[in-house]
């Protein structure tokens, strides 16, 4: 994986991240990259197109860390690419320290496949706000302890 810096978030992931996961958080992301408090981003090419990003966002504690933009192209989808960059970033958050990765996601069709792959990674639901999007979907919060 390579680490993208702010000016490859703005040109190769905001693109990736309206695709994946649609306007409302692409727009959250553009304004997310034009501040100085971006989150750590990672990122996966098949020669020069993005195809996979992964991230670390803001911390919370010394223990405990968001997972930042998480996205596979669809053509890339199902091959074990998603699979890969969790473990990757989890394996960097480990190294940094940090005990726990919590996620936010939202209940709505574009993030199903996200979701299963999170439980399927032992990630577990902790918690969810109803009706959080502006089209109604839930947020969902979800945790995997990666600590000893």
């Amino acid at each position: 994986m390579i680490e993208l810096s702010v000016n490859q978030c703005k040109q190769l992931a905001l693109p990736l991240i309206t695709l994946t996961m649609g306007e409302e958080v692409g727009a959250k992301a553009e304004l997310e990259f034009s501040s100085s408090d971006v989150s750590d981003l990672w990122a996966l090419f098949d020669k020069s197109q993005l195809i996979a990003i992964c991230g670390l966002g803001g911390h919370i504690s010394e223990k405990k860390v968001w997972l930042g933009y998480f996205a596979v192209h669809p053509k890339y989808r199902r091959g074990g690419l998603g699979r890969y960059c969790l473990n990757c970033i989890e394996t960097i958050a480990k190294a940094r320290g940090y005990k726990w990765i919590l996620v936010e996601t939202y209940e709505h069709p574009i993030f199903e496949n996200a979701i299963d792959l999170y439980k399927k990674c032992d990630y577990k639901e902790i918690g969810y706000i109803a009706d959080y999007l502006d089209d109604d979907s839930d947020a969902l919060y979800l945790r995997k302890n990666i600590g000893d």
